[in-house]
């Protein structure tokens, strides 16, 4: 199992340092989640597939740096639910259809990621996004940065 996960890792490595060189790009965006956290405790949302082999990412586990970075807020959810499996042994999850107004909006993140050693040009542009988008809300527990406003 360890040696699958690093020619795993180094292939997908490589993968990504191309795709990197051949279109010239410096880093890649992605969303950190594509569905809120589940509840805890509750069902989490349902799955396609073989999963038996997720929650592989990137970042460390590729060897790479990846920075997180404050995206927005999001102020309604959909909570997945149990449903009793049609042959009455288990219960399986389904995705959630009815919206929940939240009493406190949730923050959720975007991913930006490069290449090994690019570090510097990382940090540079997830600070300009947050510059630029200003997602950024201090809690109310922690005082603002300079020339940040709070609002809550």
């Amino acid at each position: 199992a360890v040696s699958y996960t690093i020619k795993r890792r180094d292939a997908l490595r490589m993968a990504m340092m191309k795709v990197l060189e051949q279109n010239k790009l410096d880093v890649f965006v992605n969303p950190t989640l594509t569905t809120l956290a589940a509840k805890i405790g509750g069902p989490s949302e349902p799955t396609v597939g073989d999963r038996s082999r997720a929650g592989f990412g990137y970042g460390a586990a590729l060897g790479i740096p990846e920075v997180f970075v404050p995206a927005g807020f999001v102020d309604v959810a959909y909570d997945p639910k149990l449903v009793l499996s049609a042959d009455g042994t288990k219960y399986e999850p389904v995705a959630g259809t009815e919206p929940t107004k939240l009493a406190n909006p949730l923050p959720y993140n975007i991913a930006f990621w490069a290449g090994p050693g690019e570090e510097g040009t990382l940090l540079k542009v997830a600070s300009a996004y947050e510059a630029a988008t200003h997602h950024r809300k201090a809690p109310t527990s922690t005082p603002a940065l300079a020339g940040e406003t709070v609002t809550y």
